[in-house]
């Protein structure tokens, strides 16, 4: 649903090259430029989005990216205002007061996290002032990402596409069974109690463990709170299945359930969608 949004970034970055070729074509000319307001104006006007928090931000950040190109556009620093505030709206509404996405996939708190941090630096550029809870969780989103980096660069939990075994976790450590015994192994905690994540790491990030529950909405909704995972040293030892596809199938039903999570399942009952 937010094809719109990639389109208007296409269209201006098109016109901007079309321009400085010195192409002589008056008719591509004026379609490239009533294309870019069609999206600009059905951007803008956009009262309730298809879906309620990323690709909202999607929305509004594209439109940015646009209007920091199109100089020239008489709205501009009205449509700018329109699209930060509600950016930074939907921001107050998809991450927890700890900084968190509350969509519980680390890939996803990632990437909406690095979109933050870059669209923090436009506004900077651009001289919209940041409100303090944008601060708040710009800099709580990263305190989270440090910490989730040590489970790896592709933490498969939730809807998280797994990578081969080899890149999935960085070498923390060593491999073999003499460096999991004996004294010494001392482990830290990194608790999140608002947004419902719990890790746990041995002195050298040798061994990791964490867990989670933080139900929100049914949207990217794996059954999986109270799942945990475990890994030693590059070694995945007990595992989320991470994301399939988006296309409806028996194995993506299955992915999903909390069958296929390492959880308690009480008699083998179904999922039930409260």
């Amino acid at each position: 649903d937010h094809a719109p949004a990639e389109r208007v970034v296409v269209f201006t970055e098109a016109l901007r090259r079309f321009e400085e070729l010195g192409i002589n074509d008056s008719v591509t000319w004026k379609n490239l430029r009533f294309s870019i307001l069609n999206h600009l104006f059905f951007i803008a006007t956009l009262e309730k989005y298809y879906s309620w928090h990323n690709h909202a931000i999607i929305f509004d950040e594209k439109m940015i990216t646009a209007l920091e190109i199109l100089k020239e556009f008489i709205l501009r620093d009205e449509l700018l205002n329109l699209a930060f505030q509600r950016m930074f709206e939907q921001y107050r509404f998809s991450y927890t007061p700890e900084g968190i996405h509350r969509e519980h996939s680390p890939c996803y708190h990632k990437l909406f996290s690095a979109t933050l941090i870059r669209m923090t630096q436009t506004a900077g550029r651009l001289g919209i002032p940041l409100p303090d809870f944008i601060r708040r969780i710009r800099n709580n989103s990263c305190a989270f990402t440090s910490i989730a980096d040590i489970m790896g660069c592709s933490f498969p939990v939730g809807d998280c596409a797994r990578k081969p075994p080899a890149d999935n976790f960085r070498q923390t450590g060593t491999n073999t069974g003499s460096n999991l015994s004996g004294p010494g192994l001392n482990f830290s905690y990194e608790v999140f109690p608002l947004s419902g994540w719990f890790f746990a790491f041995d002195t050298l990030a040798t061994i990791a463990f964490c867990t989670q529950s933080d139900f929100h909405s049914f949207s990217h909704y794996q059954r999986d709170e109270t799942s945990f995972v475990l890994k030693a040293g590059t070694q995945e030892l007990i595992i989320d299945p991470g994301l399939y596809n988006y296309q409806n199938s028996p194995v993506y039903e299955y992915y999903r359930s909390s069958r296929d999570h390492n959880m308690l399942v009480v008699d083998g009952m179904p999922d039930v969608f409260d």
